[in-house]
């Protein structure tokens, strides 16, 4: 993360504050199924893409996958290799503006609607993904806790140190889809409200 990246963060979170924007809120228990448009973000870590891949391959290859949009990093687009109907949208770094959040032409040009359930698998702070997150989302926007991530999200994921892997993190997340998310595992951001 740059110094860059850091004033951009610092200037969106104190936007969104200020802009006070009122969004719908989903129940936790909303699933796929029922959802108009939910929009993917997945992970920039080739190591934490392969996992998500995995754990989400069962989604992404079901009928429900059209109403899906698959954002992904360009590092690792080439590790994609899931046979979906799921819309596909590669980020390039020629995409991210000086402040490193995508270009306002680049959003137009992809043609992104507003989604009612965002999930963004990157465990660190990716602000191009946390930037559509909170541009693009009207409903629950599920995201990692780090520090200025409820301004971005407002459902926060823990990782738990002690009885959790990454991979139960992401099926935690999938499952999601179908209702069987635990809700001790969620911690209500102050968006939420």
């Amino acid at each position: 993360m740059s110094l860059r990246e850091d004033i951009a963060g610092y200037a969106l979170t104190i936007f969104s504050r200020t802009e006070g924007k009122k969004r719908s809120q989903l129940s936790i228990g909303r699933s796929i199924e029922q959802s108009s448009g939910v929009l993917l973000c997945m992970p920039e870590d080739h190591n934490q893409f392969r996992i998500a891949r995995y754990v989400f391959r069962g989604v992404l290859e079901s009928p429900v996958s059209k109403r899906i949009t698959v954002l992904m990093h360009e590092s690792v687009e080439a590790d994609y290799r899931i046979k979906s109907n799921a819309r596909k949208i590669v980020i390039k770094e020629t995409d991210l503006g000086f402040w490193k959040i995508p270009k306002p032409s680049w959003i137009i040009e992809q043609g992104f609607s507003t989604y009612d359930l965002i999930v963004d698998l990157n465990t660190n702070y990716h602000l191009y993904a946390a930037y559509l997150s909170m541009k693009l989302g009207d409903g629950l926007i599920i995201g990692f806790a780090w520090e200025g991530a409820d301004e971005f999200y407002n459902v926060l994921l823990e990782m738990n140190e002690t009885n959790s892997s990454l991979e139960n993190t992401y099926r935690t997340i999938r499952d999601e889809y179908t209702n069987l998310i635990p809700l001790e595992n969620l911690k209500l951001s102050s968006r939420a409200k």
